[in-house]
């Protein structure tokens, strides 16, 4: 069995980038990850468990409020 690959539900992501003032720049600068995979993960693409963690994390929320079910 795989990791886990799933989407973020861009309503929610959206909602705590403007909560928190940032852009998809300064939300990698504040999680670590590139710049590109948080464009990506902003974008529709599959992300793995460790990155919507971190998206989560930074925007602080819980993961699960911002995974696509």
């Amino acid at each position: 069995m795989g990791a886990y690959r799933g989407k973020l539900n861009n309503d929610a992501v959206k909602k705590g980038i403007f909560a928190k003032g940032v852009n998809g720049s300064k939300l990698a600068d504040m999680t670590g990850l590139s710049r590109l995979t948080v464009y990506r993960a902003l974008s529709g693409k599959p992300v793995t468990a460790p990155t919507v963690k971190k998206i989560a994390a930074a925007l602080g929320m819980k993961p699960l409020e911002i995974v696509s079910m």
